[in-house]
């Protein structure tokens, strides 16, 4: 009778530390939304990837909403250079949401740009990106070419 309290104890304990910590941090968030300053196109830009990439989990369309946004200002700004993460963030979202061929679009446009602006990092993430599409399909040797 003690080993099944113990057990059903343990398991609740682990069910609620479980999902606080696979839960999104809301307050966050919220602070990341207050900071969305209009005069500074740089820290607007980092704040919507950075809003984007919190949502990934639970909200991927928030994810591609607020990447688009950091990618219009990239575009429409003296930001090229930066295109690389929003376009790898939106296929993340597209990822969450379960739409693999829209994300390998996304990360493989990710990948050109980061080529084109140097940007080994991005180009890295891009790689890996690809990579977890052809494992997550049983595609091991596809998968390995992109993450070695």
């Amino acid at each position: 009778m003690i080993v099944k309290r113990f057990i059903l104890i343990s398991v609740i304990f682990v069910g609620l530390v479980s999902r606080n910590l696979l839960s999104q941090n809301l307050d966050y968030i919220d602070s990341l939304k207050t900071k969305l300053d209009t005069s500074n196109t740089e820290n607007l830009f980092e704040n919507y990837l950075r809003i984007g990439w919190e949502y990934r989990k639970s909200f991927p369309d928030s994810t591609i909403f607020f990447s688009q946004r950091a990618l219009e200002l990239a575009k429409g700004a003296e930001m090229q250079f930066k295109t690389a993460k929003p376009l790898n963030y939106i296929g993340v979202g597209y990822y969450y949401k379960g739409e693999n061929v829209k994300a390998f679009e996304y990360y493989n446009q990710a990948k050109d740009s980061a080529i084109i602006n140097a940007d080994s990092v991005q180009y890295g993430h891009s790689l890996n990106n690809i990579g977890r599409i052809y494992f997550n399909q049983g595609n091991y040797i596809e998968a390995y070419d992109y993450f070695f």
